[in-house]
């Protein structure tokens, strides 16, 4: 199994109403991984796929917390490390 393909100490778990996609703070792979109803993997929307930290606009240090605006067009992200929250648009 490839050590990043899961999650590493999850966080933060958010479950969308509308889809009911469920959206995991992967901390220690520094990423937002959304799991679709009936998924056998994870895809990575916010943050570096292979478990990368970073600073920059799209890169995530321990992300921590994560909620969704009402119409879940927004994704919030505590990113824990580098000491700011982020937003994300959902697709």
């Amino acid at each position: 199994m490839d050590y990043f393909k899961v999650c590493y100490v999850p966080f933060g778990v958010w479950v969308s109403n509308k889809t009911e996609a469920i959206y995991i703070a992967d901390g220690n792979n520094n990423r937002i991984q959304r799991w679709s109803q009936g998924a056998t993997t994870g895809v990575t929307i916010a943050g570096d796929p292979n478990g990368t930290s970073g600073t920059n606009a799209t890169m995530l240090t321990t992300p921590c917390r994560l909620t969704a605006n009402t119409n879940e067009t927004l994704l919030y992200v505590s990113d824990t490390i580098n000491f700011r929250m982020q937003r994300f648009q959902l697709i």
